[in-house]
């Protein structure tokens, strides 16, 4: 059976990173306040944002939730 991503859609890519920044800074959210509740740094998060470090489902998945339990 296989299984397609819920991000790519089978197409082999995650969300592009400054769709990830504009969410978030849509939804009015601070990078501390995102990164805790995702459980890592700032800095991290800062990084995976403008591109340096590269997101995963996993990652995506924490985002999302941070986001929406942030209200």
């Amino acid at each position: 059976m296989r299984i397609t991503c819920k991000y790519c859609g089978g197409k082999g890519s995650l969300p592009c990173p400054q769709e990830l920044r504009a969410k978030r800074e849509r939804a009015k959210k601070t990078l501390t306040e995102v990164a805790a509740r995702m459980g890592i740094s700032k800095a991290r998060l800062s990084s995976l944002e403008t591109g340096r470090w590269d997101w995963n489902a996993t990652l995506v998945d924490k985002f999302q939730s941070a986001l929406k339990d942030l209200g």
